[in-house]
């Protein structure tokens, strides 16, 4: 089976009912990224992110999947095709553009209401996870691809020792926090 071929069984029904985060639904995401893009995700961050706001190239590098129809596409997890590799100086120029809602230097690289939409909470709390051993994870603190610091089932914050509302991205073997609003830490 290939990472893009969707399982036959449904993780749950009906769609919605629960939460999941899970590693081949973000390659699948990333493969239609690709597919949309006509070119790889590493390419086409590079050129509308990275390079405006001067991340180093050398700093960073993203796993793939190989050439899927004649495009290179890069994973959307961290899991078996290597995950996006960053350091910290690079990572923080990626928090700053969102602390600054997607504008660098006057030039507005994303849209602000995808990025207040991104770092908000998207998942509500009520919602039950599908997976129970991961059941402290994700309700209540899931945006779009972020980990945000909304209040979890059990009525906590993901960062409970923060006062404002962080958002961080993290992987499965690094923790990142990428994006913070001032005065926080």
């Amino acid at each position: 089976m290939t990472p893009f071929a969707p399982n036959p069984d449904p993780l749950f029904t009906p769609p919605g009912s629960k939460f999941a985060y899970w590693d081949s639904a973000m390659n699948q995401f990333a493969n239609v990224l690709t597919r949309i893009a006509a070119e790889p995700l590493e390419d086409l961050l590079q050129r509308r992110i990275a390079g405006p706001i001067g991340m180093n190239r050398e700093k960073w590098d993203w796993g793939d999947w190989g050439k899927v129809d004649g495009i290179v596409v890069n994973g959307g997890s961290g899991n078996k095709s290597g995950p996006m590799k960053i350091s910290a100086r690079e990572a923080a120029r990626f928090g700053l553009l969102f602390l600054n809602r997607g504008n660098w230097n006057g030039r507005q690289l994303l849209s602000a209401r995808w990025v207040e939409e991104a770092t908000r909470v998207q998942v509500p709390a009520t919602v039950p996870h599908g997976f129970a051993e991961r059941a402290k994870s994700g309700p209540g603190e899931y945006g779009f691809n972020w980990w945000v610091n909304g209040l979890k089932p059990d009525g906590q914050h993901k960062f409970p020792a923060l006062r404002r509302t962080p958002s961080a991205a993290r992987g499965t073997t690094t923790t990142t926090v990428s994006s913070y609003r001032s005065g926080t830490w």
